[in-house]
């Protein structure tokens, strides 16, 4: 009798690349009426999560400032550094 098996990944935030994974089935017949089954099955877990900086901003009611919103997309896996330089070279 054909059974289904489902696996479900959990989503994370960290840019870590798609995974290959060997999954070993077995079952085995509790009254040893047959014979006992075992396979191994090949799974992927697509990351699809990417590296990115996202940067959105905000300008002041008279024009005079900008806000810059910095975030990261994902979850870094070391330290991570910002420079931000402005094209006014007054802002040095």
């Amino acid at each position: 009798m054909p059974k289904t098996v489902t696996v479900i990944g959990q989503d994370e935030w960290i840019d870590d690349d798609d995974v290959i994974y060997q999954i070993l089935l077995y079952w085995e017949d509790p009254k040893k009426e047959r014979q006992k089954i075992e396979t191994t099955v090949s799974m992927i877990s697509v990351d699809d999560d990417q590296k990115m900086i996202l940067i959105g901003h905000s300008t002041s009611q008279n024009q005079d400032t900008i806000e810059l919103m910095v975030r990261l997309a994902t979850q870094p896996l070391s330290e991570v550094e910002l420079w931000v330089r402005g094209g006014d070279s007054s802002w040095n």
